[in-house]
């Protein structure tokens, strides 16, 4: 029985992929480099260090990566501000699991700061989420299971009783590892690369939620 839903935060919750590919062209351009979005799939969902880190010795771009961090987010940030916004359909199955008696987790590898700012943007109300996990609580990034472990664990349910949100592929990996149910919605990859959840969504308005509590 499902008692708990997990969603992850970038790209399901907030529309903040296509923000953050603006955001890393703009920084690469600035060093003279350009990058495709096929050659960052691989690193959505690890962390913002191991993906500026990774997209930075790909590139061969010879800078301190704190400063590239930085100047990402002020990137990120000044792009966030006109055009971030919360998926459709996603506030509707939140209200909705809460409704039923079914706990909401937030559980990103991003920070509890951009959290909070994403919800300020967006005017998302925070405590719809009954657990927030963050960069904050971790020390292993996706597609290590610790972040869905510690949500699990707040959530003070059995792993086995839990749905993992996901959009990619460390994301999967992840809840698999922590022996979540999971399904995928393909917002920023498509299907055939998630095709390892248990199903694939177009969009989170597809999910409804006598079929989600089915589904398993």
């Amino acid at each position: 029985m499902t008692k708990a839903v997990i969603f992850d935060m970038d790209g399901i919750v907030f529309d903040t992929e296509p923000i953050g590919f603006e955001a890393t062209k703009k920084l690469l351009k600035k060093y003279g480099k350009y990058i495709k979005y096929k050659e960052i799939i691989l690193y959505l969902g690890t962390g913002v260090r191991n993906y500026v880190e990774s997209i930075a010795k790909k590139k061969k771009v010879n800078e301190d990566i704190e400063i590239l961090i930085k100047k990402r987010k002020k990137y990120f940030v000044e792009l966030a501000k006109n055009k971030l916004r919360v998926f459709p359909g996603i506030i509707k199955l939140i209200k909705e699991l809460r409704k039923n008696k079914v706990k909401t987790a937030l559980a990103t590898s991003s920070s509890i700061k951009s959290v909070k700012l994403n919800c300020k943007l967006t005017k998302l109300n925070i405590k719809l989420f009954n657990v927030i996990v963050t960069r904050n609580d971790i020390t292993k990034f996706k597609p290590d299971p610790e972040i869905f472990n510690i949500a699990i664990k707040k959530l003070k349910v059995k792993p086995e009783d839990c749905i993992v949100i996901e959009d990619s592929i460390a994301g999967i990996k992840a809840a698999q590892k922590a022996k979540t149910k999971v399904i995928a919605i393909s917002n920023s990859l498509p299907k055939s690369k998630l095709k390892t959840a248990k199903l694939v969504f177009n969009s989170a308005e597809d999910i409804k939620f006598r079929k989600l509590m089915s589904l398993f």
